[in-house]
């Protein structure tokens, strides 16, 4: 049998190169005992990678619940959603996170030895992404209106969809404010004038939705700076 290293929260081959047919493996263990498990890929993972895995599931009775490219925190809010019994979320060649029905991560992962579908079937779920946005904006306590940021984050995708919503509340594009996400969504940091004056990883992974929490206390003049205001260099 494959192993698994937990580093903390994740499946991790370390410095193995996994193969598809390990890919495959992890898929089949994943969806033995379960009716359903979600799986969604992050931009970097092969398509033979979800293949693989996508196969490995269903060989093993489940259903694939599809939900496609997605970011971290949009994930999550699929996931939250949907209830699948597993679901997965391929982040690399080497490593993937696995979260509960409620959203927690898992490991190691435990067998719940469900009735088996006879055969399982792929089902793309793709729009329950729809539902992240939504969540960001209910994440606000009051308008943006009068703030002026830039966001950033190299994960273009979740870029363009945190200032869409930002705009949405009424904030405005300007270098008054500098948002910066992690590729993966899960830490930020809000800088003026070159001082970090907040730096925070969200509990439950979810950076975006913190961000929109305390750009409205920013808004409503309640964010006090957590972090010393030293001049830092840009960047997550």
């Amino acid at each position: 049998m494959l192993e698994w290293i937990c580093a903390p929260d994740k499946i991790d081959s370390r410095d193995k190169v996994l193969t598809p047919a390990d890919w495959m493996q992890i898929g089949c263990e994943a969806g033995q005992g379960r009716k359903q498990v979600g799986l969604a890929a992050t931009g970097g993972c092969s398509e033979a990678m979800v293949t693989a895995v996508t196969a490995g599931i269903l060989s093993a009775g489940a259903d694939v619940w599809d939900f496609g490219r997605l970011s971290f925190p949009e994930f999550r809010c699929c996931v939250m959603t949907a209830r699948p019994s597993l679901a997965l979320l391929l982040t690399s060649p080497r490593t993937a996170r696995m979260l509960s029905p409620q959203g927690e991560t898992v490991f190691p992962v435990g067998r719940f030895f469900a009735q088996q579908n006879i055969s399982g079937q792929r089902l793309p779920m793709e729009n329950l992404r729809s539902m992240y946005p939504i969540r960001l904006l209910k994440a606000a306590s009051c308008s943006l209106e009068g703030l002026h940021i830039t966001v950033s984050c190299s994960n273009v995708m979740l870029e363009v969809l945190l200032q869409q919503v930002l705009f949405q509340l009424g904030a405005s594009p300007g270098p008054d404010w500098r948002l910066e996400l992690a590729a993966s969504g899960e830490r930020i940091r809000l800088i003026r004038d070159d001082c970090c004056c907040w730096e925070e990883t969200a509990a439950d992974g979810d950076g975006p939705a913190l961000a929109v929490a305390l750009l409205s206390r920013l808004a409503a003049g309640t964010l006090l700076p957590h972090a010393a205001e030293q001049p830092q260099q840009a960047g997550v």
